[in-house]
């Protein structure tokens, strides 16, 4: 037992949790926003829909497509405010039940990673609040860290063991989800001049991934301990860990594999629970310094008068208006009423703390926005639609979706030929 908490509540570098809640919630509000919403348009397709838990189906309305988009918008507003505020329990919890019915409203969605982020985010619950950096070498304790160390390392371990089905081991798999004998032509032929054969190669660079996750494993449960007065031999195993684990990631961006952002997860964690506590404390003050500023400017202003918080929520509820509209999605509207209708609930209920939050919130709509703007991901949406519509032999609704994505096509990428091709159909005037 003694050991059992020692591990659970022991000491670790404050900096580590304050850096990955920071960075994660970041980059969760950019997945929300920048990738998943681009197949929405599958949703409620002929009123049928399958959950990942069955009592979802019998408590929930039919997830349709603007009810999938407005929840990844409003999951990314609440992780994105909760980065900028410095995350509570309030917040995290929140924002883990949403990201969880994001993913669990449909088996449509059916990336694993997506399971692993709400188990992260219901770790993040339990670490200790930090509205400000911590001082470099200030300790800390709390179960939620070491509890995601050992889910990670957890995570390690059972797709190490997966991976030792046969159809990985020969190298079938990594072939197929991934553009591997591409990249890899070089080695291949390399190896069958050296005397290897193309299958025993193969399975050879599978096989050989099963080991390398087992050690990185190791490294992650060992993590928690490093900052705690640890043996030499185990800062050592952590650091030599983390050379394994980032190499592993950035070998499966290059191969391509389908996997979504899971590598950038993965390299977020690496450098966060795998790193010398020196580099972390380097990367967590350098990451941090002007949010450091705004935080400190912010708490050493005055009371705020209930004329000033009422103003600023209004202010707040205009820009998420705004950003609803520029964002030509549906499902928009409904996300930005239901984040203004919570800022002013909380603006009546707490007004200290209500222009803070509204400030976070207006940012984290403009920034929705932005990143929903610089990305293909409207265009991905009403492409996917169109081309589901045009399917199923719904030709006027699927030229509806086809024209607006016309909107959001990238250089060389228009469906000009299909818009022309369904107003034939229709007896529309064809466009130029």
């Amino acid at each position: 037992m003694k050991r059992w908490n020692e591990y659970f509540h022991g000491d670790y570098l404050a900096l580590r949790a304050f850096l990955f809640s920071k960075v994660f919630l970041c980059m969760v509000a950019l997945d929300t926003w920048m990738l998943m919403i681009g197949h929405a348009g599958r949703y409620g397709v002929a009123g049928f829909n399958v959950a990942h838990f069955s009592i979802l189906q019998r408590l929930l309305p039919l997830p349709t497509a603007a009810h999938y988009v407005a929840t990844l918008l409003l999951t990314g507003l609440v992780s994105l405010t909760a980065a900028l505020l410095g995350p509570s329990k309030p917040l995290i919890g929140l924002l883990c039940v949403l990201y969880t019915y994001s993913w669990s409203m449909s088996m449509l969605d059916s990336y694993q990673h997506h399971y692993f982020v709400s188990l992260v985010l219901l770790c993040m619950v339990f670490f200790p609040r930090a509205t400000r950096a911590p001082e470099r070498n200030e300790l800390t304790s709390g179960f939620g860290y070491p509890l995601l160390a050992a889910t990670i390392a957890l995570l390690y371990t059972f797709t190490a063991i997966a991976k030792m089905d046969p159809q990985w081991c020969n190298g079938f798999t990594l072939r197929r989800i991934s553009s591997a004998q591409e990249v890899l032509a070089p080695l291949v032929v390399l190896a069958t001049q050296l005397g290897i054969s193309e299958p025993s190669f193969w399975s050879i660079a599978s096989t050989s991934v099963i080991p390398i996750e087992l050690l990185i494993a190791v490294g992650y449960g060992l993590s928690a301990r490093q900052d705690a007065a640890a043996p030499r031999w185990l800062r050592f195993y952590v650091a030599f860990s983390f050379v394994i684990a980032v190499a592993l990631h950035l070998g499966a961006e290059a191969l391509r594999l389908e996997i979504g952002w899971f590598s950038y997860y993965m390299l977020a964690l690496a450098c966060t629970f795998l790193l010398p506590g020196r580099a972390v404390q380097v990367l967590s003050l350098a990451l941090t310094l002007p949010a450091g500023a705004i935080a400190k400017l912010l708490a050493e202003s005055k009371v705020p008068s209930r004329t000033e918080t009422f103003l600023t929520c209004a202010a707040v509820s205009g820009a998420l208006a705004a950003s609803a509209f520029l964002l030509d999605l549906p499902g928009a509207y409904t996300a930005c009423a239901v984040a203004a209708l919570g800022l002013w609930g909380y603006a009546l209920a707490n007004t200290e703390d209500a222009i803070q939050t509204g400030l976070a919130l207006g940012v984290a709509a403009v920034l929705m926005w932005a990143a929903i703007a610089v990305t293909e991901v409207r265009w991905d949406y009403y492409r996917y639609l169109g081309g589901d519509l045009q399917r199923r032999g719904e030709s006027r609704e699927a030229l509806t979706a086809y024209l607006k994505g016309e909107r959001y096509a990238p250089k060389g990428s228009s469906r000009k030929s299909k818009i022309r091709q369904l107003q034939r159909e229709l007896g529309l005037k064809v466009a130029p």
